[in-house]
């Protein structure tokens, strides 16, 4: 055993193997016997959560486009800097502005996802953290759900988003929609997204 689920708490299942469903409780994946389960749908949704342990998918597999792309004295912020594992890289949009409306997109041959993990801004250093603009209100595309949106916080490091339940697809598009500003650059960076799997 390694929880107990309170009556009328609800679980995420992830499938069924015979009379158990496989579930997600308070960060614990198990099993739950469906005598004690009722199941209805439930609506797509996201959420910051720690991370659950999932496989992530090889860089090598996606394909990063953006909506612009920064280029200046330093160099050239393309897209595929948010695809490379590498937390000292970073997309920086290009238009005019703080970067609300910009977008990146991942696409990758179809894959079960269960979220993704994103390090927000431009994480080589505390000082280019700071200096450049970080997404604050994400928006994220996946095929055939709904759209939603989810407030990333303002902090350096990994920050892992859960769907509601695993969705079978071909990309993940994330759109900023609010920005917490840079002390002295405009334009706003990510500096990695990672496909979660969903096993």
């Amino acid at each position: 055993v390694l929880a107990r689920v309170p009556l009328d708490e609800q679980v995420v299942a992830y499938g069924r193997e015979g009379d158990f469903y496989r579930v997600e409780y308070a960060g614990m994946r198990g099993y739950v016997h469906a005598d004690y389960l009722s199941t209805e749908p439930a609506p797509f949704s996201m959420r910051l959560a720690g991370d659950p342990g999932y496989a992530r998918l090889d860089t090598s597999a996606i394909e990063a486009y953006a909506s612009s792309e920064q280029v200046d004295q330093y160099g050239y912020y393309a897209a595929a800097n948010a695809n490379d594992a590498d937390p000292s890289t970073a997309w920086a949009e290009g238009a005019g502005g703080a970067g609300e409306g910009e977008w990146l997109s991942l696409f990758f041959s179809e894959q079960k996802v269960a979220g993704f993990a994103i390090r927000a801004g431009y994480q080589r250093s505390a000082d280019t953290y700071n200096a450049n603009g970080r997404p604050a209100d994400i928006r994220v595309s996946v095929a055939g759900e709904s759209d939603c949106t989810v407030t990333l916080d303002d902090a350096r490091g990994e920050q892992v988003v859960l769907f509601s339940y695993p969705v079978v697809t071909d990309y993940l598009s994330i759109e900023i929609s609010s920005v917490y500003g840079g002390a002295s650059n405009a334009y706003t960076c990510i500096s990695d997204v990672r496909v979660l799997l969903a096993g």
